[in-house]
């Protein structure tokens, strides 16, 4: 089967293409069932793809290719090279034959293509630009974010990302329906600094961080959404507070329409109030306008019970306070003073 698949991407049609990809996709997919002993039935399926240089090479060539063939081709290419990123020992295969890079030249087409058409109104003529991605876009940019997004748990490889165009491309792709990949890279490459230096510096900074506030506020009525929820609050916040650092940044996040009030929505579970938003928000309680807006959110009830949480442990049990909440106790109190009475008498 291998030959005949390498045999249809050389063929001059799409549909033989196509062909060819649906007979490797069949193969990987085969890969993948198990036994009732849970072993793989075809383990070597996967090798024998990855091992071929020439058809790796062929696909690649066709990747590149993108905006001369149908999408459909190249989404059924980017599913082969999904497939083979989710498996860490064949990531150096996969940068041999530049994936990554292609992943970055086909976001920035779909994003092009998606900005053009949303930068037109009904009667062609040039409107205010947005993004307005079909449904086949966001599915190719779906799989090319979360082929970047397993590569990039290499830092090496992340900071290539970072130095090429990821930031740029993550900027338009922040405003995907299924944000998760795109996401997810923003927080793995806002440990670099230039990454919140792009952003800050962007045109495009003031409609990210909008999103990323936006996000905060998600919700869902399904466990299984819940759950992807909390996921995506948690590397918001996260993103938000690695930018923190850098001080245009911070003015950006705290310009986000109801960025403290969602901050402190998030303390309302007091068992899920994680080290990272008490951080960032103590990063914002630095600036005295940042802290009035904290106070007017209501935060001082909040700050109260897990103050009281803290000091009511036994002392077998107590633990050392988080400094990011010592540091928003601090700050804070400047706004209240009901709150120094709670931190003088505790």
């Amino acid at each position: 089967m291998m030959d005949d698949a390498l045999e249809n991407l050389y063929q001059e049609t799409a549909e033989d293409k196509l062909e060819g990809i649906h007979k490797i996709t069949t193969l990987l997919s085969s890969a993948t069932t198990t036994t009732n002993d849970n072993t793989s039935t075809t383990a070597n399926s996967l090798d024998d793809v990855v091992e071929n240089d020439q058809l790796l090479g062929a696909l690649a060539r066709l990747f590149s290719e993108s905006s001369h063939h149908p999408i459909e081709l190249t989404f059924g290419i980017g599913k082969i090279f999904l497939s083979l990123s989710l498996i860490e020992d064949y990531h150096e295969i996969l940068s041999s034959h530049r994936v990554g890079s292609l992943c970055l030249d086909v976001i920035d087409l779909e994003l092009k293509r998606a900005l053009h058409r949303g930068s037109c109104d009904e009667n062609g003529e040039s409107s205010c630009s947005s993004y307005a991605f079909t449904r086949k876009e966001e599915n190719v940019l779906f799989i090319c974010l979360s082929i970047l997004d397993n590569l990039a748990n290499e830092v090496t490889v992340l900071r290539k990302m970072v130095k090429k165009s990821l930031v740029q491309c993550l900027l338009g792709c922040i405003h995907l329906q299924n944000v998760g990949p795109a996401l997810s890279l923003l927080k793995k490459g806002s440990i670099f600094e230039e990454t919140a230096i792009e952003l800050s510096s962007s045109s495009s900074g003031v409609a990210v961080i909008s999103r990323l506030a936006e996000l905060l506020s998600r919700s869902s009525n399904t466990s299984s959404n819940d759950n992807e929820s909390i996921t995506v609050q948690q590397d918001v916040v996260i993103t938000l507070f690695n930018m923190s650092f850098h001080q245009d940044c911070v003015a950006l996040i705290s310009n986000a329409e109801d960025i403290h009030s969602r901050l402190v929505t998030l303390m309302e579970n007091e068992s899920s109030v994680s080290s990272t938003n008490l951080q960032l928000m103590y990063h914002l309680s630095s600036r005295e306008e940042d802290r009035q807006q904290l106070y007017e959110a209501s935060i001082t009830p909040h700050l109260i019970q897990l103050l009281k949480t803290h000091t009511s442990s036994s002392l077998d049990e107590v633990e050392e306070m988080d400094l990011g909440l010592v540091g928003l106790l601090v700050n804070v109190s400047c706004c209240d003073m009901s709150l120094v009475a709670h931190i003088s008498y505790s």
